[in-house]
């Protein structure tokens, strides 16, 4: 089963896009809620050649959110919870699951990001800001489950909604430069790392039944041993894959350029214009010390428009247009992602 690299690839993408990537920060005592919507959607896929090809058919819709507050004018404490939970999901890879295609489920809790935003240098020309944090995993894969409830006809959990569901610490660092009042450009990379963690392989359930019935045609049909032996064959060879291995991940890397345009309607209502160009890259995971020849990287671009006003109740609303230009063992994917930013003022 590799469908669970495409997948987890588009979380964590997904995840760095739904936020501002500048180097503001939020003033002291402003509280800001975000919710945001995700509608995804491919049918290709980039080879680890870089080629382009037809792959599994998806479209998912995700609601997410982040609560910030500004601790200090210097200081924005986050928590950031994207892609969130998928709510409405299509999903179609016969090719690859067979009959267990239409069972098929993608439940679960994305990982939770704790951290906070320190801004250390604003200027007339320039913003810098890093923000160090911690990924928390909400969702497992339970193998044993995924695999009864494929074997049962049931619907069964392909993948986990973790990235690795396993703990991450990293960095982000923002980098502005300001052209003019209403113009900067912005370079933003983030950094992270996952620890080493135990658990069942992507798509155990999938394996352990397509395993099963495998091994029984072979036995029974081709072999022509008894129902007995070829059902007990089918048990053993599918139990033996129901087991739990060792993962290790390489760093991570995501960096994006983005050219940023303000109009002020007002003194206090504006509406903004992005264009944001994105690089993803990492390194192989290796299962059990074996690398598994999953390293990628993708180009992006992900451009946006936001109405922001400050009149009566603070709010902003911000519609986004990912599409991804290039890559290697990812997902050609696109999306559109509406986000609804509240504003509360404590002092």
């Amino acid at each position: 089963m590799n469908r669970k690299i495409f997948i987890t690839l588009f979380l964590m993408t997904v995840a760095v896009a739904v936020f501002a990537d500048d180097a503001m920060v939020l003033p002291e005592g402003v509280m800001r809620l975000t919710f945001a919507n995700t509608y995804a959607m491919a049918d290709e896929a980039y080879n680890s050649d870089g080629d382009a090809e037809d792959s599994a058919e998806y479209s998912f819709y995700y609601l997410g959110g982040a609560l910030e507050f500004g601790i200090t004018e210097k200081v924005t404490a986050a928590v950031q919870w994207t892609p969130g939970v998928s709510l409405y999901e299509d999903y179609n890879d016969e090719d690859t699951l067979g009959s267990l295609n239409d069972q098929v489920e993608f439940s679960g809790l994305a990982d939770l990001f704790v951290g906070a935003k320190v801004q250390v240098v604003e200027n007339d020309n320039i913003r810098f800001a890093f923000a160090p944090g911690i990924a928390v995993p909400l969702d497992s894969l339970d193998g044993e489950e995924a695999a009864e409830d494929a074997m049962n006809g049931d619907d069964f959990k392909l993948v986990t909604a973790s990235t690795t569901e396993g703990y991450g610490i990293g960095g982000r660092f923002y980098l502005d430069y300001i052209v003019t009042e209403d113009f900067y450009i912005n370079f933003y990379n983030q950094t992270k790392y996952y620890f080493s963690n135990e658990r069942y392989a992507d798509g155990a359930g999938a394996t352990y039944a397509g395993t099963y019935a495998g091994t029984f045609d072979y036995y029974y049909y081709d072999l022509g041993q008894t129902l007995a032996d070829s059902l007990a064959a089918a048990e053993a060879a599918a139990e033996a894959t129901l087991v739990e291995h060792e993962y290790d991940y390489p760093i991570y890397f995501d960096f994006e350029l983005d050219f940023n345009y303000d109009l002020h309607l007002t003194p206090k209502t504006k509406f903004g214009f992005g264009l944001p160009v994105k690089y993803s890259v990492a390194g192989e995971t290796k299962e059990d010390g074996v690398n598994q020849e999953d390293d990628y990287y993708s180009v992006a671009i992900d451009p946006s428009v936001s109405f922001f006003t400050a009149e009566s109740i603070p709010f902003e609303v911000a519609v986004d247009y990912y599409l991804t230009l290039a890559g290697k063992n990812v997902d050609k994917r696109s999306y559109v992602g509406l986000q609804l930013k509240l504003f509360y003022d404590f002092y």
